[in-house]
């Protein structure tokens, strides 16, 4: 009964939640890889790159627990309540500083997958941060079911989160690879157009293309 305790155990980096996200957040960073090397515009390949090292850090930290190393050298500090867990500080740094980086590469996204990808992004990163605070004034409290009930709220949170964002880049892809084969389509159309004396599908072909766009 104890070994399952700890295979459902959301605070323990050996249980089934830890594995799920750990390798749902590779999957996300494959789909982000893939999206790169199909993305037509090279001014942003370099932002593709740099998301795929990111989400690869996130699971090599989620099965690792690299976080829980930067509280142990932050803990001379002695901090409490909503920065019990100090590796919130630098963490929520960098997420700025990745806002900041990527502004202008998520407005040039289609606006559809703008908002899934805010959204996801958004959830993603207040479950992981916002909840973690929320769980050192729990334990500064002392409040171990309060503890409880955030960490199964932070991790399912980080969960849907992450699923959120891999939909979206996996729809993103899906749309990238699908425009690619309508515009061979159209392309062909054309040279065969004075064979067949039509161009009514080169123009479904550009509708369909059209459709597209959000």
């Amino acid at each position: 009964m104890f070994g399952f305790r700890e295979l459902i155990n959301f605070d323990s980096e050996k249980s089934i939640p830890t594995w799920w996200s750990f390798l749902l957040l590779v999957a996300v960073s494959l789909v982000v890889l893939l999206n790169g090397a199909a993305e037509p515009n090279r001014k942003w390949k370099p932002h593709w790159l740099l998301l795929f090292a990111i989400f690869i850090f996130l699971s090599i930290d989620e099965f690792s627990g690299i976080h829980e190393r930067v509280v142990r050298v932050l803990g001379s500090h002695h901090f409490t309540g909503i920065l019990r867990f100090s590796w919130v500080i630098p963490y929520t740094g960098l997420c700025l500083m990745v806002g900041a980086l990527y502004a202008r590469f998520l407005l040039a996204l289609p606006a559809g997958i703008r908002w899934r990808v805010v959204v996801a992004g958004g959830l993603y990163i207040i479950a992981a941060i916002g909840m973690e605070m929320v769980g050192g004034y729990c334990l500064t409290i002392g409040s171990p079911t309060c503890y409880r009930l955030e960490v199964v709220a932070e991790e399912s949170g980080e969960i849907v989160g992450a699923t959120l964002f891999f939909l979206a880049m996996v729809l993103l892809l899906q749309r990238r690879c699908l425009g690619v084969a309508l515009t061979f389509r159209h392309k062909g159309q054309r040279n065969w157009a004075p064979l067949v004396g039509s161009g009514g599908g080169s123009a479904t072909a550009v509708g369909e293309a059209a459709s597209l766009r959000d």
